[in-house]
């Protein structure tokens, strides 16, 4: 093989080999940044804090209950909770990388039931995000698939 042929055909293999890590970056990516949930009503902001991972519900399809006013988390456990906004209220953390697009060991608070579960999630190879929230263990609970928004979501604001 000549060395001009040579050259190409080495180019060739490392764009291939780019391609490769390519789809296994989408694996192993980052999942930084907004989420839409599996009802596409709620998006999650997925943000460092310290060396975990933590989200916020910053964005609602519809922010307001049946009275016009900001939904708040009156569902909460805690009573000193309930009058708290659900607008960039923190419901996930905790979470720590345990392989290449994994996380584990965080938790997850459901607004819809005042619950917080143990969750784990992953970066799919579409680029979903599949999350699992559980009580003990993972198989006593339940999964969603996130997706990225196609748009900016506009933040939501707290209500002053």
């Amino acid at each position: 093989m000549s060395l001009p042929l040579r050259a190409f055909a080495a180019a060739g293999l490392a764009w291939l080999c780019l391609g490769v890590a390519g789809d296994a970056w989408a694996v192993e990516g980052d999942v930084t940044g907004w989420w839409l949930d599996e009802s596409k009503t709620g998006g999650i902001l997925i943000e460092p804090c310290g060396d975990k991972l933590c989200g916020k519900l910053g964005w609602m399809l519809h922010p307001l209950n049946d009275k016009g006013q900001p939904k708040i988390d009156t569902l909460n456990p805690d009573a000193k909770l309930r009058s708290r906004s659900f607008c960039n209220m923190q419901i996930m953390g905790g979470f720590v990388k345990s392989g290449p697009g994994e996380w584990e060991d965080g938790w997850i608070y459901n607004p819809d039931d005042g619950e917080t579960y143990q969750s784990h999630f992953a970066l799919q190879a579409d680029g979903t995000l599949k999350l699992r929230g559980f009580v003990g263990i993972s198989l006593l609970g339940q999964s969603q698939i996130w997706v990225r928004p196609t748009e900016k979501l506009p933040p939501c604001t707290p209500p002053s």
